[in-house]
């Protein structure tokens, strides 16, 4: 079992009961983790000019890739490090924080790319004692894929499940729905948490 520890920039290994094994630092920008190929791990976040890092199972940064997204006029370039993706086999989806924009990734090569329906407002930059914080509110905030479709959690005026059909990246339905993706199965359910009632739910 691996643990990722976000703002200690470690991953740490633990046997079936719990017990610590081993760890290694990671780079300081990433937003998420999975496991990726044999014994490797894949990292989100921009850093490099890339968005995707590949490290062994021994912590070694092997490569990167995924090209930044697109920078938004007066916005820092640090809101374009995306945080909302999903892992599946050698597939990674990863969202544009600041646009509507998914890509898709296969075997670490960019094979397409969804550009959705709305445009999402500028976010709220603010400067505070010499350091800027950017505040997003709008935007993707959750992603599945399942049964050759892609799901996007998204929030606008109202929340919505943006149903594509992967291979023609078009769109099929909005859903109304608030609570956050998490998962999906080979069966075709999608896995949601919301976090307003402390529940975790299925979509069939």
């Amino acid at each position: 079992m691996y643990v990722w520890d976000e703002f200690q920039t470690r991953v740490s290994r633990l046997d079936p009961s719990g017990k610590f094994i081993s760890s290694f630092k990671v780079g300081s920008l990433y937003k998420q983790m999975a496991m990726w190929g044999k014994g490797e791990f894949i990292f989100l976040g921009l850093s490099q000019d890339h968005i995707l890092h590949v490290y062994s199972g021994k912590g070694k940064e092997l490569r990167s890739f995924g090209d930044p997204f697109e920078p938004v006029p007066d916005v820092p370039a640090f809101a374009t490090s995306p945080m909302e993706w999903f892992v599946q086999g050698d597939t990674v989806w990863v969202a544009n924080p600041l646009q509507y924009e998914i890509r898709q990734y296969v075997g670490e090569k960019l094979v397409s790319t969804i550009k959705g329906p709305d445009k999402f407002p500028r976010p709220m930059v603010r400067e505070r004692n010499g350091s800027v914080g950017v505040g997003i509110s709008k935007g993707i905030f959750g992603l599945a894929a399942c049964g050759g479709r892609l799901i996007a959690l998204v929030a606008l005026n109202a929340a919505t499940l943006d149903v594509y059909e992967t291979k023609s990246c078009q769109l099929l339905s909005r859903i109304e729905c608030r609570p956050r993706l998490r998962s999906s199965d080979n069966s075709g359910r999608l896995y949601f948490v919301d976090e307003g009632k402390v529940r975790i739910g299925r979509l069939e």
